[in-house]
């Protein structure tokens, strides 16, 4: 075999030549980093549009189901208040001046078989009586003591404020014997004009001092009750003069009535014998 000889460049076994040849350039030029590839703009729109379509995707649903759990909130609570509503207007009416009605003598005094002979005082003195006032249609109104005992329960014996520490003393004809004492309390009395019961406008006594002539003491609780005679029995051997004392009283009026710093006694009713 006959190999090719000639002439050969001497420069091509030069490895600096091909680094400054002209033609090919050097191999800086070779390593040079190329620009970064951009795309057109409106490529770029373009693979965009679907994560922003996903997304949107994504945020509501996120606002139908906080929409959904805020609106059964919202039912539950309507729901609750719904519920808190009837039950305030289906309450039952505890205010027992809605009820008052006055009573009769005959029918109001549960008084021991024994005896129920009505004994009059003769005398009552009071360490306290209110200022005369005007009703609601402008009539006068006088709250002196003998009204505490008069046999009418549209009137009554009143003194401001508590009344804790007043006192009424009832004085009787010689050889009356008391059995019971009956109390009705607070004012019975209807108003003129508007036809409102008056009892829970003003304080009401709830406890009550007895002392007797010959010394006994009795304590009488009162319950808070307008249309009822409270009676309570006393020792046979009680005579011609007995002191009514007030222990305790109610706060003025009533959350649903008119407001007045007051203490009444619409009727004492005394039983008993006289020989």
């Amino acid at each position: 075999m006959r190999y090719m000889t000639g002439n050969i460049p001497d420069h091509w076994f030069r490895p600096e030549a091909a680094d400054t040849d002209p033609d090919l350039g050097t191999l800086d030029e070779f390593l040079e980093p190329t620009a970064p590839i951009t795309m057109p703009p409106d490529e770029l729109v373009e693979t965009t549009v679907v994560p922003a379509i996903r997304t949107s995707g994504d945020t509501k649903s996120v606002r139908r189901t906080r929409r959904a759990w805020l609106l059964g909130v919202a039912a539950i609570l309507a729901a609750l208040l719904l519920g808190l509503a009837i039950g305030w207007v289906m309450r039952p009416q505890i205010d027992p001046a809605a009820s008052i009605k006055t009573p009769s003598p005959a029918a109001s005094a549960t008084v021991p078989a024994v005896n129920r002979q009505t004994v009059t005082p003769t005398n009552i003195l009071a360490t306290c009586s209110a200022e005369p006032a005007t009703d609601s249609l402008g009539h006068p109104v006088t709250y002196e003591a003998h009204f505490a005992s008069d046999g009418k329960f549209d009137t009554a014996w009143r003194c401001e404020g508590e009344g804790v520490g007043e006192t009424l003393t009832f004085s009787f004809p010689e050889g009356t014997r008391l059995t019971a004492i009956g109390v009705l309390n607070g004012y019975a009395k209807t108003d003129p004009k508007s036809g409102e019961l008056m009892y829970g406008q003003y304080r009401r006594i709830s406890g009550l001092q007895w002392k007797l002539d010959n010394g006994v003491v009795v304590n009488q609780s009162l319950a808070d009750i307008p249309s009822e005679l409270q009676v309570i029995e006393v020792p046979k051997n009680s005579g011609r003069k007995v002191t009514m004392t007030i222990t305790s009283s109610t706060a003025p009026g009533w959350a649903t009535v008119p407001t007045r710093n007051a203490v009444l006694l619409s009727e004492l009713q005394f039983f008993g014998v006289q020989r």
